[in-house]
């Protein structure tokens, strides 16, 4: 049995609540019905001005492992207003093809909450990408960035981190 108009209304109304759980409820339901009308809702949710209503949004494009929401996300992610409140986000992305998206999760990688950074590693550690020389010469153009003022990123003064993000970095700029 397919869901009704009437239904399908309610989750999106829903998945704009403050309240996670009715949030994240909502967001599955619109995930199992799927469809490109859902797949557009969804993708304009991510530019909620409130964090709940873009995760429960994000979770569900994860799982309908809508492509087309690629740069949506990243525009998302990006967003200086969402800045520490995108990890969620990043994590949506693991459910999509990133490999045109090297420079983009790296600047992820290095530049964004731990959080975030930790979705970002994942995505590069277990997805394929194409590497250009302007890939690389980028690459190792924010590596510099990162290292020479390492005050400035969240967590980069963390050892443990550190050390992450320096093989992955070692991982790819070979």
């Amino acid at each position: 049995m397919t869901p009704t108009d009437i239904a399908i209304q309610t989750w999106k109304k829903d998945i704009c609540s403050e309240n996670w759980t009715v949030a994240l409820e909502a967001s599955d339901n619109l995930a199992q019905t799927g469809g490109e009308e859902i797949i557009r809702y969804l993708i304009q949710l991510l530019k909620s001005s409130s964090p709940s209503t873009r995760n429960a949004s994000g979770l569900a494009l994860r799982e309908l492992k809508a492509q087309k929401a690629l740069n949506p996300l990243l525009e998302a992610i990006f967003k200086s207003a969402n800045y520490n409140y995108n990890g969620t986000l990043v994590y949506a992305l693991q459910g999509l093809d990133c490999s045109t998206k090297l420079l983009e999760i790296f600047k992820i990688l290095f530049f964004h909450s731990f959080e975030a950074k930790m979705g970002a590693y994942t995505i590069l550690e277990e997805q394929s990408f194409k590497m250009t020389r302007e890939d690389s010469r980028q690459l190792n153009s924010m590596w510099k960035e990162l290292t020479g003022a390492p005050e400035k990123y969240p967590e980069f003064e963390n050892p443990e981190t550190r050390s992450m993000i320096r093989r992955m970095y070692e991982k790819f700029s070979r």
